[in-house]
């Protein structure tokens, strides 16, 4: 979903409200409504001074366009999710391993009440 910002009131929305600018007329007296006579401006104060914003899908700071990766983050939220599954990973790995319960037990009862 693309998100927009403002940058009179630095408002963040989805969809931009749509104003007609000018109807354009005629010869013989109609309005003509051209696409290019509409103007997109923030819901909250209305200006049109509006942008495209992209946001990190974790930290949620703004950064430019083209800095997000392909699930939307930023590099150094990018990088502590790159570490993050490496540790789950490895964690997967560690409880995928056959656990040797006979021997297990074997050490806990016949472990030395001393120690």
């Amino acid at each position: 979903m693309t998100t927009w910002k403002c940058h009179d009131c630095e408002s963040q929305f989805y969809d931009p409200d749509t104003v007609l600018y000018r109807a354009v007329r005629i010869g013989n007296g109609s309005e003509n409504w051209d696409e290019n006579e509409y103007n997109s401006v923030c819901p909250v104060c209305g200006s049109d001074e509006i942008y495209e914003a992209y946001f990190c899908a974790d930290c949620e700071k703004e950064v430019g366009e083209g800095e997000l990766d392909e699930d939307d983050l930023c590099p150094e939220c990018a990088a502590k999710a790159a570490v993050y599954d490496e540790m789950v990973d490895r964690v997967k790995d560690a409880l995928s391993m056959p656990i040797n319960m006979v021997q297990m037990v074997k050490q806990i009862i016949t472990k030395p009440k001393g120690e």
